[in-house]
C-alpha cells in the first residue's frame, strides 16, 4: 500500500535562536533554502570469538550531530546569514539553536532542533556573469538532534 503522508519540503520552516535557550526563535525561512541534517551514529564494538563464525557486538553512546543550513546571502542584519555570521564571529562562538519543520507551519508538524555552535561558515563568493542569488551555508555542531511532535 502506498503512503498517503508524503510531503514536499518546498514549504518547510527554519528558525534560529541565539544565544541558545534564551528568548524566542526567529523565522529565517525567507532567507534560507534548505537544511541538510546528517546521520547520527551509535558507537559499536565487535570482537570475533575463536569458537564462532559471527562477531560479538556491543553498543555504546551516540556520536554528535551536524546540521548544514543553506542560506541566501543578504546584508540585512536580521536575516539568516548575518545572524549566523555574528554568532560565529563572537569570541569562542556563541551558542545557537536551529529548529526546522519539514511540514512548515502546519499545526502538529514534526520539528527537529539542534543546539550547539556554528563550526563552519561560508563567506560570500559571487560571479558577475551569473544571475543566481549568492548562496552561503553554515554548519551547527551539537550533541544531538531532538525530535518533537
Amino acid at each position: 500500500m502506498a503512503t498517503t503522508g508524503a510531503m514536499s519540503g518546498a514549504f518547510g520552516k527554519i528558525e534560529i535562536r541565539t544565544p541558545a535557550g534564551t528568548g524566542s526563535f526567529t523565522d529565517i525561512s525567507g532567507s534560507s533554502q534548505s537544511v541538510e541534517a546528517g546521520s547520527i551514529s551509535r558507537k559499536k564494538g565487535e570482537a570475533y570469538p575463536l569458537d564462532s563464525d559471527h562477531p560479538l557486538l556491543v553498543f555504546g553512546k551516540t556520536e554528535g550531530a551536524e546540521v548544514t543550513v543553506n542560506v541566501i546571502y543578504t546584508d540585512v542584519t536580521t536575516e539568516a546569514y548575518q545572524v549566523a555570521l555574528g554568532t560565529f564571529e563572537t569570541v569562542g562562538g556563541a551558542t545557537v539553536e536551529i529548529r526546522w519543520t519539514p511540514g512548515g507551519s502546519t499545526a502538529g508538524a514534526d520539528t527537529y532542533t539542534i543546539s550547539g555552535r556554528i563550526t563552519e561558515i561560508d563567506y560570500p563568493s559571487f560571479d558577475g556573469s551569473s544571475g543566481d542569488p549568492i548562496m552561503c551555508n553554515f554548519v551547527i555542531s551539537g550533541s544531538t538532534i531532538v525530535h518533537a511532535v
